[in-house]
Order: C-alpha cells, then sequence, then structure tokens
C-alpha cells in the first residue's frame, strides 16, 4: 500500500509540474518576431501534455487494479454498456477476421451428420439442445453461453467458421482441438445452420440415428448378431461410427466393422496423443481408458464387415488414380 500512495503521488506531482503555468524569461523571443517557434513550442507543449494525462491514466488503471476493488465475481454480472461492447467487439472482431475466408457447400447431409455428433459430444453441455436449452451450471457462467439457434441468423457462414476455429478469449468458449481440420469446422457450421429449425426429435434423429441413447448393455440381435453392446460404444462411438460399426449415413463416418483390432487400438491411441488430428476424435479418444480402447478394438473387429456398395464410374477412375499413386508415387 504504501508503494501505492508513492507512485501516486509522484503521478500528480508530474501532472501539477507540466501543467504548471510558465513564467516568461527575458530571453524569449515576442511572437511577433518569431511566430514559427512559438508554434512549435505550444505544440510540444501540448504533445507533454496529452502523454502525461494518459501515463497518469495508465497508472490510475494499474492502481484501481492493484488494490483489487474491481469485481470480477461471474455472479456481478456484467454492466449493461459493458456487455454490449464486448458482444460488439466480438462481432467485429470476426467479421474482419473472417474476410477471404471461402464456404464450401454446407448442405451436405453427411456434413450435418458430422456436426451433429460433435456438438452432442463438445457443445451440447454449455449451448444447450432443443431438449435442455439452457443447463444449470453453464447459466452460471460469464458470460453465459447462449442457447445457439435464435443466434445463428446473426452471423455469416465464414465468421461462425472463424468463431468455431478459434474459439474467444476470456470465456469459456474453446478453439477447436485441432487447427487442422477445417472440414471438421465446417461440418460443424453445416449443423449450426439446420439447428434452428430442429425439434427434440429432429435433434435426436441427426445425432443418434436409428440407435436410442438408452441401448447401454442391450442385447441387439437380429441387428449385428446375438452380442452386447459395449458401454463405451453406446456412450460414444455409436453414435457416429454404429453400433453395427458400417457408419451412419453415407459417406458421413467411417465403417468399422471388420477392421483388425490392432489397427483399431493403435488409431484411437494416436487420437489420444493428439498424433493423429480430429477435434471430435482427440477428445473422445483421450477420455478412454486403455482397457476401453481394447475392448472398442475387439468389438468392432468382431463384427462383420459390410458388402462393398456398387462403384460408379466416377468411383472406378478414383481407385485407379488411387492405384497409380501408390504403385508410382506422385512428382
Amino acid at each position: 500500500m504504501r508503494r501505492l500512495k508513492i507512485a501516486l503521488l509522484a503521478a500528480v506531482g508530474v501532472v501539477a509540474a507540466v501543467l504548471a503555468p510558465r513564467r516568461s524569461g527575458t530571453e524569449e523571443k515576442s511572437p511577433a518576431k518569431n511566430p514559427r517557434r512559438l508554434l512549435g513550442a505550444s505544440l510540444k507543449r501540448w504533445l507533454i501534455e496529452i502523454a502525461v494525462i494518459l501515463t497518469v491514466f495508465a497508472v490510475g488503471g494499474f492502481l484501481v487494479a492493484a488494490s483489487g476493488i474491481i469485481p470480477i465475481k461471474a455472479s456481478s454480472g456484467h454492466w449493461a454498456i459493458t456487455r454490449w461492447f464486448l458482444i460488439f467487439s466480438m462481432h467485429r472482431s470476426f467479421s474482419t477476421h473472417s474476410l477471404g475466408i471461402k464456404a464450401p457447400p454446407l448442405d451436405d447431409p453427411a456434413l450435418v451428420l458430422r456436426g451433429a455428433g460433435a456438438y452432442e459430444t463438445s457443445c451440447r453441455p454449455c449451448h444447450g439442445s432443443p431438449e435442455l436449452r439452457h443447463p444449470r451450471v453453464a447459466r452460471k457462467m460469464l458470460p453465459e453461453p447462449p442457447y445457439l439457434p435464435p443466434k445463428i441468423s446473426e452471423w455469416e457462414p465464414e465468421e461462425l467458421f472463424s468463431l468455431v476455429k478459434h474459439g474467444v478469449k476470456l470465456t469459456g468458449m474453446p478453439a477447436w482441438p485441432t487447427q487442422k481440420r477445417d472440414d471438421e469446422v465446417w461440418a460443424m457450421v453445416a449443423f449450426l445452420l439446420r439447428m434452428e429449425d430442429l425439434d427434440a426429435e429432429g435433434y435426436r434423429r441427426l445425432v443418434y440415428g436409428g440407435i436410442p441413447p438408452a441401448l447401454e448393455g442391450a442385447p441387439i440381435e437380429g441387428l449385428i448378431g446375438p452380442q452386447n453392446v459395449p458401454k463405451t460404444v453406446t456412450a460414444t462411438c455409436g453414435r457416429c461410427h454404429g453400433a453395427d460399426g458400417r457408419g451412419r449415413g453415407r459417406g458421413a463416418f467411417p465403417r468399422l466393422a471388420g477392421q483388425r483390432p490392432a489397427y483399431l487400438y493403435a488409431a484411437l491411441e494416436a487420437f489420444a496423443r493428439g498424433e493423429r488430428h480430429s477435434g471430435i476424435m482427440e477428445p473422445i479418444a483421450a477420455g478412454l481408458s486403455p482397457e476401453e480402447m481394447r475392448e472398442l478394438a475387439l468389438y468392432y473387429a468382431g463384427l462383420e464387415a459390410p458388402a462393398p456398395a456398387p462403384r460408379q464410374t466416377a468411383a472406378l477412375a478414383a481407385i485407379e488414380r488411387g492405384r497409380a499413386i501408390a504403385h508410382q508415387g506422385v512428382p
């Protein structure tokens, strides 16, 4: 406290010394004889006064912050003008930083499905869903995470992309877990653009598809054979890859049924360590124990792989290009 008083007194002394009127000396020239020098002196004095005032404001702001009297409690809320300024600044920032970004087609159903699964895992606990719009814990955050459907129309797709990818400083909004998967970020944007029209049933259909969310441990004979579905499948993987391992949606998610268990286990480990990049898979894999990874790998490896779909002409051409790349490489 003593140091704060000394700093404050010093700042006041400097201001008083600078702003005090000067006595004219005998050596000073009259304005009429030297107007250019007088103008330069006045400008110099004006700049010094501005610099001192700004310094005092900076020191004063530091002293106020150092005193600890500024409330930063989430329970205290924001003043209306503070809230407006923060929201205005956020909108302008993302509008500026999204310049030059071009959105891909966002009406692809597979893209929407991928975004729905990611939203349920990472976003719903704070932003809610049509089933529970305002989670109780998130309502006590400052700023409070908004329920998104009424807010999406305020943003352009490119702005949403920048917001989802980079997050927002000094809030609970994180950046996308990896900055190397723009395709996943666009999938989230595609889902958000659809979210405004979803009711609770439509949301469940996109997130879970034909797999009931309460399937835990239930036998599903007739769908994938006389097996029990592990808890980890119903809690995480089944929403996207399906309990039958065949992937929901055409091309939305990889098919896991019939894959080698060593490959599946290694893939989960790579996601958990961040060596294989995916903002969707990394948080899920990081939350799995080695035993759960092994259980998942053995479960999906034990399922019957689906028959390959009939290949179209375009697919055959792509396969031939892939064969040439694998055998000859790309110059």
